[in-house]
Order: structure tokens, then C-alpha cells, then sequence
């Protein structure tokens, strides 16, 4: 059995590389929300908008909360929350595009 000061720390680390292109990644996401919501897109702005901040809380989750270092259990439990969550939205929109 390992002592406190031999434990391996098997939670990773996080370089300050990664972290800064998820940040670029982060900033040009923001900017193509910005310029699709002034393009005249229609009905499918909005689609595309949406997946685009889904994009964006992809990247926060697993870098800037660590989501890849969690169990496979828990990021299947998350996956299955925002499954759910985009299967109640998408009925939304269709219910208010087909009225």
C-alpha cells in the first residue's frame, strides 16, 4: 500500500498549451455566434447557434472541469442528461416552427 507522499495523483494535469487554445477555440466560437446571429439565416440561425454552444460547453466541460479525468460511469450519466436535454429542446422548437 502506498503512502500519502507515494501516491501517484492519477487525476492529470491540465498544460497551460491546452488551455489556451480551448480559450482561442472558446473565443472564435463566440465569434461565429456573434456572426451568424447578423446573417439573415432564417429558421436554421438558431439551429446553428444552439449547436454551436453545445460545442462550447463540450470544451468547458472536459477541459476547464476535467470531464476526461472522470469514470466512464459519470460520462456516460452526463451524456444520457444532455441527450435528454437537446431530445426536449428539438420538440420545442418543432412544436413553435410548426405552429
Amino acid at each position: 500500500m502506498l503512502s500519502m507522499k507515494e501516491k501517484k495523483d492519477t487525476s492529470g494535469t491540465t498544460g497551460h498549451g491546452t488551455l489556451i487554445v480551448t480559450w482561442l477555440a472558446l473565443l472564435f466560437l463566440t465569434g461565429l455566434t456573434v456572426w451568424i446571429a447578423g446573417v439573415n439565416t432564417d429558421r436554421h440561425g438558431v439551429a446553428i447557434n444552439i449547436i454551436v454552444a453545445s460545442m462550447k460547453a463540450g470544451l468547458v466541460l472536459f477541459v476547464f472541469m476535467r470531464l476526461k479525468y472522470e469514470s466512464l460511469f459519470f460520462r456516460l450519466i452526463l451524456l444520457l442528461i444532455v441527450v435528454t436535454l437537446t431530445a426536449i429542446m428539438a420538440l420545442t422548437f418543432l412544436d413553435v416552427l410548426y405552429r
